[in-house]
C-alpha cells in the first residue's frame, strides 16, 4: 500500500487549499490520509469523484450504524442526523421550520443591527481589532442563541464548549464537552415546556419545537432532543465564523473582488457563494464510508472502508496533464462574477445538507454589507481594521 500521508488540514495553510492537493489530484489513483482520530482514509479531491461520495447511496455517513451492518448486526440505538432516508429526514423536519426564509428575512435586521454593535466596539477600541474574536465569533452566536431560545448572555459558554466539540489536532474532540453542553441543554427543557403551555406558537425556538416534539408528539427521544440540539449549534457555530472570518481575509486577499463588492451592493450574493465555493468552511464530519465495494477514481473501495472529501469544491482535473496544475489555480481563484452553477459542496450531501446554511449565509452576508466597508482595512496578519 501507498505511503499514508497525514490529513491536509485547510489551517496548515492559513485557509487556503492545501499546495499538496494540486499534486495529489494528478495522481492516478487516491492517496490514503491519517485523520486527526488516527483513522485511514482515501482521500478524494476530483469534482467527479467527490459528487459521487457525497451523492451515491454507495456511500453513507452513518459510520457507526455501517460498522454494525458489516459486522453482522442490527443498527441500534437513538437516530442521528449521519443516518440516511426515513431516521434522518424525521430528525431533520423536526428543526427545518425555524430555519425558514421567512424566518431568517425577520432576523435581518436584528442581525444587521448585531453587526454593527459589534463594529461599532471595534471602532471605539481603535486599531488593531481582531475581526474573529470581535466579529466572526460573536456575531454568529447571538444568531443561533435566537434560534434555539438560548439566553444570549451564555453565548460564551456555549462557544467555548462547541469549540472543544469540533476541536482536531492533540487530543481531538473533548467528549466531557459533549456531556457539559448536553447537561445546559436538559436544564433548559423545563424553561421551555413552560412556554408551550399556550401552545406551540409560529415563532417558537428550535429547542421549544423539540421538546414539543418530544412531549405532545412522541416523536423523538430525550437522548435524541439533547443529541439534535448540541448538533445544530455546534454545526452552525463552526461552519459560521470560519465563513466569515476566512471570508473577510480571502476578499483582503482579493482586493479587486473587494473593490467590486464595495462598489456594488447586488455583488454581496454571488460574492458569498463563491467564498463558500472555494473556502473550507470546517474540517470535520467530512467522512463517508463505503456501503458496498465500488470503483472512484480508478480506485477499487471495500464496503467499510472510510473516504474523506475536502471541504470546497474541487477540481474537475481528471489526471495528469500538461494543463493540470493552471486547472487547479483556476479553479481556486476567487471570482465573485463566476457562475451560479460552480456550486460549493461546502454543506456536505444534498440530502445531509446543513439546516443552518440560510443563517450561515445571511451573517455572512450582513458582515460585507455592513455599511461601513472603507473601514476594514488588512493587516500585516490578514484580518483587522
Amino acid at each position: 500500500m501507498d505511503r499514508v500521508l497525514d490529513f491536509l488540514s485547510s489551517a496548515d495553510s492559513a485557509g487556503e487549499l492545501h499546495p499538496r492537493l494540486a499534486e495529489l489530484r494528478s495522481q492516478e489513483t487516491l492517496p490514503r490520509v491519517l485523520l486527526a482520530d488516527g483513522q485511514e482514509a482515501w482521500l478524494v479531491t476530483r469534482n467527479e469523484d467527490v459528487r459521487t461520495v457525497l451523492s451515491d447511496r454507495s456511500f453513507t455517513r452513518d459510520v457507526m450504524g455501517e460498522r454494525a451492518r458489516q459486522a453482522g448486526q442490527a443498527p441500534g440505538g437513538a437516530r442521528s442526523v449521519n443516518m440516511d432516508g426515513r431516521p434522518h429526514h424525521e430528525l431533520r423536519a423536526l428543526v427545518s421550520k425555524a430555519f425558514t426564509v421567512r424566518r431568517i428575512e425577520a432576523m435581518t435586521p436584528r442581525i444587521q443591527a448585531w453587526t454593527d454593535e459589534l463594529i461599532d466596539a471595534m471602532e471605539e477600541t481603535g486599531p488593531p481589532a481582531d475581526l474573529v474574536a470581535r466579529l466572526a465569533v460573536p456575531l454568529p452566536a447571538l444568531a443561533i442563541c435566537e434560534l434555539l431560545g438560548f439566553p444570549v448572555e451564555d453565548r460564551h459558554v456555549l462557544s467555548g464548549w462547541c469549540e472543544r466539540i469540533t476541536r482536531l489536532g492533540a487530543g481531538g474532540p473533548d467528549p466531557r464537552a459533549w456531556r457539559e453542553l448536553s447537561a445546559y441543554i436538559a436544564r433548559r427543557v423545563p424553561v421551555e415546556r413552560a412556554a408551550l403551555r399556550g401552545g406551540l406558537a409560529p415563532e417558537a425556538s428550535i429547542l421549544t419545537r423539540l421538546v414539543h416534539a418530544h412531549d405532545s408528539e412522541d416523536a423523538l427521544s430525550m437522548e435524541e432532543l439533547l443529541s439534535l440540539t448540541v448538533v445544530v449549534l455546534a454545526g452552525g457555530l463552526e461552519t459560521t465564523q470560519t465563513a466569515i472570518g476566512a471570508g473577510i481575509v480571502r476578499l483582503f486577499r482579493n482586493p479587486d473582488q473587494l473593490d467590486k463588492v464595495r462598489a456594488d451592493p447586488d455583488l454581496v450574493v454571488p460574492a458569498v457563494e463563491e467564498i463558500l465555493r472555494c473556502q473550507p468552511v470546517i474540517d470535520v464530519n467530512r467522512v463517508q464510508v463505503a456501503t458496498r465495494a465500488v470503483r472512484l477514481g480508478g480506485q477499487e473501495i471495500r464496503a467499510g472502508i472510510w473516504c474523506r472529501c475536502p471541504s470546497t469544491r474541487p477540481t474537475a482535473t481528471r489526471r495528469s496533464s500538461p494543463t493540470a496544475n493552471t486547472a487547479t489555480s483556476r479553479e481556486s481563484r476567487t471570482r465573485i462574477s463566476r457562475s451560479a452553477t460552480a456550486r460549493t459542496t461546502a454543506w456536505g450531501r444534498p440530502w445531509h445538507g446543513s439546516n443552518s446554511r440560510r443563517p450561515s449565509r445571511r451573517c455572512c452576508g450582513v458582515c460585507r454589507t455592513c455599511g461601513r466597508p472603507y473601514r476594514w482595512r488588512a493587516s500585516a496578519g490578514g484580518a483587522g481594521t
